[in-house]
C-alpha cells in the first residue's frame, strides 16, 4: 500500500476513500480558526511552491472572479504563461485550477490531490490542525503553477484577504474589487472593518488597484496603503471606462488605463460593472507590469476571447425566453444584476429565481429587482449548506415580499415560464444554484440540447 492510500484510508470513511477530489471537498473548515498558519504548514510540505511565484492577488467581495478571470485572459494574449486559480466553481472541480484560460485535466489534478494529502496526513498527525479544501485547493494551484513555471499567476482570495488562505503568496499587486458586508459572521461587522482585512493583504512597497468604493471603504483603503507606502490606484481617477454600448453578446467597451493607456474591444460579458471590471483588469496588468509599454491590439484579443459562465450569463430559449444566470448573492452583486437585467427585460414579464446557502439573505434580491419583478420564486440547492426554500419564503414574507416554492431549480423554471407566462427568467443568489440550473438545461422542454458549458 502506497503512503497516500494508506493516509487516505486514515482520514475518511471508506466510502470516499478511493476518491481524491471527494477527499477534499470533503475537508469543509469547520471551527477550525481563520488564518494561514495551516496552509503556510502545508505549503512548506509541499516545497513552499508559492515563494517563486509572482502574483497578481485578488480581494474584494464582488466581482473577484470576473476581474480574475479578465486579468489571465489579457495576460495571455500578451504572450504571458498565466496560472489562475478562482472560486467556487460552477460545475467541476478542475475548474478551479487554470493555465493560460484552460482548466487542469482531470487526470492532473487527480495526481495532486493525491500529493496533497500525502502532506495533509503528515502535517494533521504532527501539528494536530485540520486542513480545509480551500487551503487543499489553494495549495494545489500553487504547487501545478510553480511546476509549469508561469509567468504571472493569477490568484483569487476565499474569504476575506490577511486571514484567507491565499495570502502566503508575495501580494505585490492587488486588485481590491468592490467591498461590501458579505460574511460578517466571519470577517466582522460593517463594509470598513471588512475592508481593512482585505486591503490589508497589500505588501509594503506594492500597488494597490482598487475598484470604486463607498466612502468609508475607501477612507480605509486609503489609510491602509499609506501605512504600507504601497501606491494606490483608484478607479474613476486613475482609470475609467471611456464608453460602453451593449451588444447581442456583450458590450463594446473603451477602456482608458492608467497614463492614457486606452484598449477598445469587445467584453462578451454584460452590465456597466463588467466593464468596470475590465478596466480594473487592465489597470492592474499596467500596475504590474511596472509601466512597462503594452500592446494594446492583443490586450482587445485578450479582452474579447473571456469565457465565463454564470455571470450575467444569457441563454435564448427556442420560445425566445430569456434565461439569465447570475450568481449575485448580497446587496452589491444584486444590484449590478437588476441593473443590467431591467432594461433587458423592459415590457417583458420578469420572473426571478431565488436559492441560497449561508447565512444570506435572500431580500437583498428581491429588494434590487423591486417592482421590475412580476414574480418571485424561492427554491433549493442541492448543496448541504442550503437555505431551505420554505425558510427563504419565511424571511421574504416578513420583508413584505410573496414568493412562489419549487423544489428545485429546473422545476422553478418550468414554473416561472409556464405557468407565470415568464419571458425573461433570472436565476440567482447561488453560484451553485446557477451550476444547477445550467447543468439541468437538457431537461427544459425548448432548450438548447448544449451549450457551451466554459466556466
Amino acid at each position: 500500500m502506497t503512503s497516500f492510500e494508506q493516509t487516505r484510508e486514515r482520514l475518511l470513511p471508506s466510502q470516499i476513500a478511493g476518491d481524491p477530489f471527494a477527499v477534499l471537498m470533503s475537508r469543509r473548515r469547520g471551527s477550525e480558526p481563520r488564518g494561514t498558519e495551516r496552509m503556510r504548514l502545508l505549503c512548506h510540505e509541499l516545497g513552499d511552491p508559492q515563494t517563486g511565484l509572482d502574483v497578481i492577488h485578488v480581494v474584494g467581495t464582488d466581482g473577484k472572479t470576473s476581474v480574475a478571470r479578465i486579468t489571465a485572459s489579457m495576460l495571455t494574449a500578451l504572450g504571458k504563461q498565466v496560472g489562475e486559480t478562482t472560486s467556487p466553481h460552477l460545475h467541476d472541480v478542475t475548474e478551479r485550477l487554470r493555465l493560460n484560460g484552460r482548466a487542469i485535466a482531470a487526470e492532473d489534478l487527480h495526481r495532486l490531490a493525491d500529493e496533497v494529502l500525502v502532506a495533509i496526513g503528515t502535517i494533521e498527525a504532527r501539528h494536530a490542525v485540520r486542513i480545509s479544501f480551500f487551503e487543499a485547493i489553494s495549495a494545489a494551484a500553487l504547487l501545478w503553477f510553480a511546476r509549469n513555471r508561469v509567468d504571472i499567476a493569477v490568484v483569487e482570495a476565499g474569504i476575506g484577504g490577511v486571514h484567507d488562505a491565499t495570502s502566503v503568496v508575495d501580494s505585490r499587486t492587488v486588485a481590491l474589487t468592490p467591498v461590501g458586508c458579505d460574511h460578517e459572521d466571519i470577517l466582522g461587522p460593517g463594509a470598513a472593518n471588512i475592508a481593512r482585512e482585505k486591503a490589508g493583504v497589500i505588501a509594503t512597497g506594492g500597488t494597490l488597484v482598487s475598484a470604486q468604493q463607498r466612502r468609508d471603504v475607501a477612507g480605509v483603503v486609503a489609510a491602509v496603503t499609506s501605512q504600507r507606502c504601497a501606491r494606490l490606484l483608484v478607479a474613476g481617477h486613475d482609470f475609467h471606462v471611456d464608453h460602453r454600448r451593449s451588444t447581442p453578446f456583450g458590450q463594446h467597451v473603451v477602456l482608458r488605463g492608467v497614463d492614457g493607456v486606452t484598449v477598445d474591444g469587445v467584453l462578451p460579458l454584460r452590465g456597466a460593472h463588467q466593464a468596470a471590471n475590465a478596466v480594473q483588469a487592465l489597470a492592474t496588468i499596467q500596475a504590474h507590469l511596472r509601466g512597462a509599454p503594452v500592446d494594446t491590439t492583443a490586450l482587445a484579443r485578450g479582452l474579447e476571447s473571456v469565457a465565463l459562465g454564470g455571470r450575467g450569463e444569457v441563454v435564448a430559449c427556442s420560445d425566445q425566453t430569456l434565461l439569465v444566470f447570475d450568481g449575485a448573492h448580497d446587496a452589491l452583486s444584486a444590484q449590478a444584476l437588476a441593473r443590467t437585467v431591467i432594461p433587458m427585460a423592459a415590457q417583458r414579464r420578469l420572473v426571478v429565481v431565488v436559492g441560497m446557502t449561508g447565512d444570506r439573505n435572500p431580500g437583498v434580491i428581491a429588494d434590487a429587482f423591486g417592482s421590475a419583478a412580476d414574480a418571485l420564486i424561492v427554491t433549493n440547492t442541492s448543496t448541504p449548506s442550503r437555505v431551505p426554500a420554505s425558510r427563504l419564503r419565511a424571511q421574504l414574507n416578513v420583508a413584505g415580499y410573496q414568493a412562489h416554492l419549487a423544489d428545485d431549480v429546473t422545476v422553478a423554471i418550468r414554473h416561472a415560464r409556464e405557468q407565470l407566462g415568464a419571458e425573461v427568467v433570472v436565476v440567482t443568489g447561488s453560484l451553485y444554484l446557477v451550476g444547477e440550473a445550467r447543468r439541468g438545461l437538457v431537461e427544459l422542454a425548448g432548450m438548447p440540447a448544449a451549450m457551451d458549458m466554459r466556466a
